[in-house]
């Protein structure tokens, strides 16, 4: 039995965005644990290209017959560097992305991509992205 992690996008729909066992979680602790320190990530959907602003306090969890698929390497996380509508800023601007092996859904193209207004640095500036530039995707750890 393994258990699975994931988030409930911002939208409406509430799609489903898988992640991996959260990294601050201790082993043998329950994620009631992980909540009291909390972390920020902004992550896309992959299913109505939303992009968001999560936290820890929003990770979601259930016990599954199937294997953890970002331990099977039929999912992985990956990280694509962003811009902010301050351009002197210094600060990272992290957009993380689960790229699907095999499977859908499949990434959504940049370019339908569309910041919800909670993805921001943390200046406070909202994320930005230019799909024309090429975003490239680095595999990445899990930000919780």
């Amino acid at each position: 039995m393994a258990t699975l992690y994931f988030l409930e996008c911002h939208s409406a729909a509430r799609h489903r965005i898988d992640i991996p066992a959260p990294t601050l979680l201790a082993k043998g602790s329950n994620l009631a644990t992980l909540t009291t320190v909390e972390k920020r990530a902004v992550f896309v959907c992959n299913q109505c290209a939303i992009v968001s602003l999560y936290s820890s306090k929003e990770i979601r969890w259930e016990e599954s017959h199937t294997p953890d698929p970002f331990q099977s390497r039929a999912y992985s996380l990956n990280c694509l560097q962003a811009e902010c509508d301050a351009r002197s800023c210094a600060l990272p601007k992290i957009i993380h992305v689960v790229f699907h092996v095999a499977g859908e859904p499949y990434p959504t193209n940049a370019a339908s991509w569309w910041n919800d207004g909670t993805a921001k640095c943390d200046g406070g500036h909202l994320i930005e992205w230019n799909p024309q530039t090429g975003l490239v995707a680095v595999d990445s750890e899990s930000p919780f």
